[in-house]
């Protein structure tokens, strides 16, 4: 039976890809292999032995509303106002509609603090943060999940509403070949317009993923890294940019079709969480060590 995973959610988490102010993204060089979890997982894996070994985790506060973020660093992760379940999703890779199984009407939101006391999760060539993660990362904040959340998950493969990526009309792509030595690997994201640079085709649909509430598959048969940038009309506040929108900007922009079918792709089934008065620890983040950047490489 076809499951339909379309929910109206509120503009609070709208945030990934609604904030106000411009996230400049810096890949790491493992983004070439984004995966999803393995589906045969009957719980979140790693439970007790997370990467992050200093973690506050605190009730976000009035005054943190238009502060929504979760970033990655080398040494820890940021995340100020957030529900869990975009938490969740961003750990499993997953947009907020694929994580099901759990009443998140009551759910509070969350600010949290995770440094590692050993080695990174992964190591970013330079620069800031990541809107999606890459498998180490992803991984470690399923940890931090399980030890400090008690999250337990099923994952399963279904049929879901959701959208494929073809080449236009003529089958033929208007985006740029990356430079081959190019050594950052860049999202640069407003409400109206993402910049990619030296970025795989996979990068893009996963955007388009989180953008439209529904998984996109590539079926464009592109290679390689490319240079290109994406703009679209401004949204209602606290809203979802238009699919149609979106298609068009695609079609004109890049020379790339955004098709609506039927894909494949994982849900996360939720069977466990602790209440927020057990995970809430309020350890001051100035007692934690730093969230830093090593220095970046010699050019």
């Amino acid at each position: 039976m076809k499951m339909r995973l379309i929910e109206r959610l509120s503009g609070a988490r709208k945030v990934l890809l609604s904030m106000a102010a411009t996230i400049t993204v810096v890949a790491p060089i493992a983004v070439g292999v984004l995966t999803a979890p393995s589906v045969s997982a009957q719980a979140t894996q790693g439970a007790g032995q997370s990467a992050y070994k200093n973690v506050s985790i605190r009730l976000a506060t009035a005054d943190q509303r238009n502060l929504k973020k979760l970033l990655y660093f080398p040494t820890g992760l940021e995340i100020e106002d957030l529900p869990l379940r975009t938490v969740i999703a961003s750990a499993y890779d997953v947009t907020e509609e694929q994580v099901v199984g759990w009443d998140w009407a009551n759910e509070p939101h969350y600010s949290i603090t995770a440094i590692t006391d050993g080695p990174a999760p992964s190591q970013p060539t330079n620069g800031a943060a990541l809107v999606a993660p890459n498998v180490r990362y992803g991984a470690a904040l399923q940890e931090l999940l399980a030890t400090h959340f008690g999250l337990v998950t099923r994952v399963d493969k279904k049929p879901l509403d959701g959208y494929a990526l073809l080449l236009g009309t003529g089958g033929e792509s208007k985006v740029t070949v990356s430079a081959a030595d190019s050594k950052q690997r860049l999202i640069r994201v407003s409400p109206t317009s993402v910049n990619f640079t030296s970025m795989p085709i996979s990068e893009v649909t996963k955007f388009l993923s989180r953008t439209l509430g529904a998984p996109v598959t590539d079926q464009t048969g592109l290679k390689g890294s490319f240079d290109f940038e994406i703009k679209w009309e401004s949204p209602p506040l606290g809203t979802r940019p238009d699919p149609a929108a979106i298609a068009k900007a695609l079609e004109q922009q890049l020379g790339l079709k955004l098709e609506a079918t039927s894909v494949t792709g994982n849900v996360v089934n939720v069977l466990n969480l602790k209440s927020s008065e057990e995970v809430v620890n309020n350890v001051p983040v100035n007692t934690l060590p730093t969230l830093n950047f090593p220095a970046p490489p010699p050019v």
